[in-house]
């Protein structure tokens, strides 16, 4: 059995409203390959209307995890 791999990817999803118009986003998701073809993606999702704008999302939340201690929830809120 060859071992899956996985790693980080933008996907680009689109809904069809019900006026029949379309809405895009693109979402940032864990995709896992086996042999090298898309096997899966995890739902958890961060989301935004353009590749530019996921890159703008992700350097503010780098930019804030390095500046800010980790919250620690106590064991019954997790």
């Amino acid at each position: 059995m060859s071992r899956g791999t996985w790693n980080y990817r933008a996907v680009r999803h689109s809904h069809k409203n019900p006026d029949g118009g379309i809405s895009e986003w693109v979402g940032l998701h864990e995709v896992y390959y086996t042999r090298g073809n898309v096997d899966g993606w995890a739902l958890e999702v961060m989301a935004a209307e353009s590749k530019e704008e996921l890159i703008e999302k992700l350097e503010i939340m780098l930019k804030d995890v390095k500046n800010h201690d980790v919250i620690e929830l106590p064991e019954d809120e997790e």
